[in-house]
Order: C-alpha cells, then sequence, then structure tokens
C-alpha cells in the first residue's frame, strides 16, 4: 500500500512538472518571454518600445508634475519623492521626507525596495530636472506609469536651489545670432551595435536601462559653449515645432519634430551612430527623455543644458508659454530640510520671497 501510494506519489509530482513547463512555454509574458539568440538587440528593443506604447513619440513624455502639486500633496496624498543627487547636496538640503536613491540603484530600490505601484505617484528630484528626467525615462520604458519629474527640478522649489541651477543656467547672449537655414536629415542608416547576453527582448531592454543608469549629470549633459565651440563634433538635434525651427535655431542644427520623427518608420535611421548627438528642447526636459532612450538604443547623446532658455531667455519668455521660458514665476518658496532620511531633519533657513504664481 506505501509502496502505491508512493508510485502514485511520484507520478502526480511529474504530470505536475510537465503542466508547469507546457504552461512556461506557451503562456510567457512579455517581459519572460524567450527567444534563442537576439541577433539585433536594438532592433529588437526598437519594436518593442513600439509595440508597447512608443512612449517617446507619446503624449505621455516628457512626464512632468509642477511644485506646487507636489507641495500641496506631500502629506493628504500617497506621494513618494525621490532626491537623485549625491549623498553629501541631500544631507545639506532637501525636500521633507525625500529618500535618496542614486540612478545607479534605481532598478534595485524599484524592483527589490518598494512596491511602486502602492503610490499614487513617485517623483524624481535633481537640481534642474535633467538627470531627474533622464531617469524617468528608462522606469517608464520598463512599464513604471506612475513616475515624474519635478518640473525645473530644486529650482522650481526654493531660491537657493535656481540661483545656483537654473538662474545661472539661462541667458541671451545668442539673440540675433540665430542661424535660419533648413539643413537636411542625412540618409538612412544602420543602427547603432550594442551587445547583450539576455534571452528576451525585455530583459535586454532592462539590461540596457542599468547600464546607461550608471552615469552622474556630467555624463549625460553638454553645454551650448561646447556645442558652438566644436561645431563640427556634434550632430545637433533640434526638438522644436518646424515653425519655431524656421525662425532660428543653434548652428548647423537638424530639426526633428517631437513626438513623431524618433520612430523606425520615420526619422530614427538617419541619426548618426559615429559621433556625439546633442539635443535641445525649449527647457532641457523633452530632450532630457530623449538623451536617455536614444542612449538605450546606443547612441551616444547628450542634453543641451538648459535648452533654448541657455542662449535665448528673453525670447522664451516673450514669444512662448509660460513654462518654455524660465523666469521668477517658476520659483517657489517651499522649505528644504537638512540631515540624513532616517535622523533627525532640521529645516533649511532661506531667504522668503513672494510666489508670484506660474506654477
Amino acid at each position: 500500500m506505501n509502496i502505491r501510494n508512493s508510485k502514485f506519489k511520484v507520478i502526480t509530482l511529474l504530470l505536475i512538472i510537465s503542466s508547469i513547463i507546457i504552461l512556461n512555454s506557451c503562456g510567457s509574458t512579455d517581459k519572460n518571454q524567450t527567444n534563442a539568440v537576439i541577433d539585433n538587440p536594438a532592433s529588437a528593443i526598437i519594436d518593442y518600445l513600439e509595440e508597447n506604447g512608443n512612449l517617446i513619440n507619446s503624449a505621455k513624455v516628457p512626464a512632468l508634475i509642477n511644485a506646487d502639486e507636489v507641495y500641496q500633496n506631500m502629506k493628504g496624498k500617497n506621494y513618494l519623492i525621490i532626491d537623485l543627487r549625491i549623498e553629501e547636496s541631500y544631507k545639506e538640503a532637501h525636500i521633507a521626507n525625500s529618500v535618496n536613491v542614486r540612478p545607479v540603484n534605481i532598478l534595485h530600490y524599484f524592483e527589490n525596495i518598494i512596491d511602486p505601484n502602492s503610490f499614487e505617484k513617485i517623483v524624481l528630484v535633481c537640481p534642474n530636472s535633467f538627470l531627474s528626467g533622464y531617469v524617468n525615462m528608462t522606469l517608464m520604458l520598463l512599464g513604471y506609469d506612475n513616475v515624474y519629474t519635478l518640473r525645473y527640478g530644486l529650482s522650481s522649489w526654493n531660491r537657493e536651489a535656481a540661483q545656483n541651477y537654473w538662474l545661472a543656467g539661462v541667458g541671451s547672449y545668442f539673440e540675433g545670432k540665430l542661424d535660419k537655414t533648413e539643413y537636411p536629415k542625412p540618409e538612412m542608416g544602420s543602427l547603432p551595435s550594442i551587445k547583450t547576453d539576455q534571452s528576451s527582448v525585455y530583459q535586454a531592454l532592462r539590461h540596457r536601462v542599468q547600464e546607461i543608469l550608471d552615469v552622474s549629470l556630467k555624463d549625460v549633459v553638454v553645454t551650448t559653449q561646447e556645442i558652438l565651440e566644436n561645431p563640427d563634433k556634434y550632430f545637433i538635434i533640434c526638438y522644436w515645432p518646424k515653425s519655431t525651427y524656421d525662425e532660428g535655431h543653434l548652428p548647423g542644427a537638424v530639426h526633428y519634430a517631437p513626438k513623431q520623427s524618433l520612430a523606425r518608420n520615420k526619422d530614427l535611421l538617419t541619426l548618426p551612430t559615429d559621433k556625439p548627438i546633442a539635443v535641445f528642447c525649449y527647457t532641457a526636459s523633452h530632450s532630457s527623455f530623449v538623451t536617455a532612450y536614444l542612449r538605450i538604443l546606443g547612441y551616444n547623446a547628450y542634453n543641451q543644458a538648459y535648452g533654448a532658455n541657455a542662449f535665448m531667455n528673453n525670447t522664451m519668455i516673450k514669444t512662448q508659454t509660460t513654462f518654455r521660458g524660465f523666469q521668477d514665476i517658476h520659483i517657489n518658496n517651499f522649505p528644504l530640510v537638512s540631515g540624513d532620511e532616517n535622523g533627525e531633519q532640521v529645516e533649511v533657513k532661506t531667504e522668503t520671497i513672494t510666489i508670484q504664481g506660474g506654477c
């Protein structure tokens, strides 16, 4: 009787294992679907991304949130604020109850420390929104759809931060010197060559995300001065509407239409794989998302710091909508605290200013 029972248990176990193997081979999710070999990782990743939301060309990008919304919902709503700066800067002054996570550790934090879906909104913060926008794009591409970038970064939260970053970064020295030439796009070419040892496209994407997150702010941005002083070094993308491009742009810049051009069946394959690509938009917010997307695909892309506001801030304020030209109305007087996130936090005393609206 015991022998029969033992045989029955073994047979039952084997049947269960066989069923699991069959189910896993036939019913895999997109994240775990396996391929014997991914011959062209960049091509496979593009196909996957364009079939799953085509985020880079969608209305969801850039995913920005204004400082006043975050401040008003810090206590009443289930918001998580993640500060991406180095630990020393975080300890010196940060938004109360925010946590400090460096970009290279963000995937581990999302996958092992928190339940991202349990939060209504997750807000990424850096001094000016360039690094936070870059990280935000990577998380959105992996399926996290409740992540936002604080518009203008800490520069919109507090005047002291603004003085060190956005107010120091804007300028109007190139007004009246803009290039109005329409430069043609290059001929269609090939995709960059990237390597992966992953057997599923999603895991290959995740692998690429982790690779490009091992960066600091200086690794992913380029200044206007650097571009102007080295005109032949960079392939320059003007990521504005065509009507604005026609009114003047940085010398040599080629127009790529926002939310349209960066698709395989449009103009993506006209981008060069043999030289750095500098992307600029109005405020360097949208271009920070674009920079991350292109880097995932293997392009050597950089975000031009502060966008058009770096060289034609007065024009942006006078001719564009509110959030395209940085000015005092975008700076709030919200408090910052100092100290470690696990210890006592003390409010940092800063100059009091009157909030003038705008955001």
